[in-house]
């Protein structure tokens, strides 16, 4: 309702790497009805809800203090519309992700390299979901943030908090770093072979896009996620 609803952006994945193939179609109708949220499972409730905290994240401090400070269905219709208002509005300045849109990318760099690996597990009998991917994705880009681009630390401690709280203390280590690695290079995101390229934020409703970070740099942000 918050993500692949706005945007028109379609794609599926391939050879193990997430949304490798797609296009931009956007549709001729979207019907929402948050009616719907309430058949599925919690865990269904708050990997949609990351969505709806990065959207904050990246562009409004009131919604994302909201957000953190209630429960996910409480004013639910409210804060899907505020989400998608967010989205619509990046999409609208940038259709074909050539600049601004590349800051809904935030959190997803890592997020689908987790997600991926995830995948390739044959003993993962239960994948990690999109968005409690993304949930950890997004803590270990606002480390990248704290030390890269000067983002004040109490949000990444309040981020922390709420991912260990809410979503669970992620489970990975260093025997999977360079696979994870591998996944963010292959990421279509890249500009340049070889390089992995984030979003991240200086503020709150402040992203800045095509920030290349040192391998070294990716593997520290990962030793601070899977040590919470």
């Amino acid at each position: 309702m918050v993500d692949a609803s706005t945007g028109g952006k379609t794609g599926f994945n391939y050879a193990g790497v997430k949304n490798e193939i797609g296009c931009f179609y956007p549709p001729m109708d979207t019907l929402i009805d948050v009616f719907w949220l309430k058949t599925l499972p919690y865990e269904e409730i708050l990997s949609g809800y990351a969505e709806m905290i990065k959207h904050a994240l990246i562009a409004d401090k009131d919604e994302y203090e909201r957000l953190l400070g209630s429960e996910p269905m409480d004013d639910i219709e409210r804060k899907v519309q505020a989400s998608r208002e967010i989205k619509e509005r990046i999409v609208e300045q940038d259709p074909y992700e050539t600049g601004s849109r590349k800051t809904l990318n935030f959190g997803h760099t890592v997020g689908h390299a987790l997600e991926a690996h995830s995948l390739q597990k044959d003993t993962q009998k239960t994948p990690l979901r999109h968005g409690y991917a993304v949930m950890q994705g997004m803590v270990a880009e606002l480390y990248l943030s704290v030390v890269k681009t000067g983002l004040n630390r109490e949000i990444l401690r309040q981020m922390s908090h709420y991912l260990v709280e809410r979503y669970g203390r992620p489970v990975c280590g260093c025997s999977d770093y360079e696979n994870l690695l591998t996944l963010m290079r292959s990421d279509k995101k890249n500009n340049r072979f070889g390089e992995i390229n984030f979003t991240l934020l200086t503020d709150i409703g402040h992203p800045v896009i095509n920030q290349v970070i040192p391998d070294s740099l990716v593997k520290e942000a990962m030793d601070y996620l899977f040590s919470l």
